[in-house]
């Protein structure tokens, strides 16, 4: 046995010896794949999230009614009970929307929007099922409407 083995040069460390620029580049290449097929997995997870229906109607649309110089367009809405009804004055004059009949309403709790100038808008949730008629208080006889409310 020799008292003092020389190491081979080959595996000597020393700080002159640097990984090889091709080394760097593969170490590079895995890293960026390895970030690509996170961002698959979590996007590919995220695509199959299943929507989960209730018997809540909360997450329905609400029907939209244009008040127009005209009268209400459409006239006739039809909605599920828990659904909303958003009436936008989309004329310059003033509207204000309510139950019939003329001049007292028909017992719909809150259902009188105020005077709509141009743009606002009035919504109202219909929690019972049933056919509503209504009217704008400031033009009684001409603009008139239906929510037909279903179960």
């Amino acid at each position: 046995m020799e008292p003092h083995a020389s190491i081979p040069e080959q595996n000597k460390i020393s700080p002159n010896n640097k990984p090889s620029k091709n080394l760097l580049y593969i170490l590079i290449a895995i890293f960026i794949i390895f970030i690509i097929g996170v961002i698959w997995i979590i996007a590919s997870s995220s695509s199959k999230t299943k929507t989960v229906t209730t018997s809540s109607n909360a997450n329905i649309r609400p029907a939209i009614v244009s008040v127009t110089s005209n009268g209400f367009v459409p006239e006739t809405v039809s909605i599920k009970v828990n659904q909303s009804v958003v009436w936008t004055n989309n004329s310059s004059a003033i509207h204000l929307v309510a139950t019939d009949p003329y001049p007292t309403d028909n017992g719909v709790k809150g259902f009188k929007s105020g005077n709509l100038n141009l743009n606002d808008s009035y919504t109202f949730v219909f929690s019972k099922a049933g056919t509503y008629t209504y009217h704008d208080d400031l033009n009684p006889y001409k603009f008139k409407g239906i929510v037909v409310v279903k179960n």
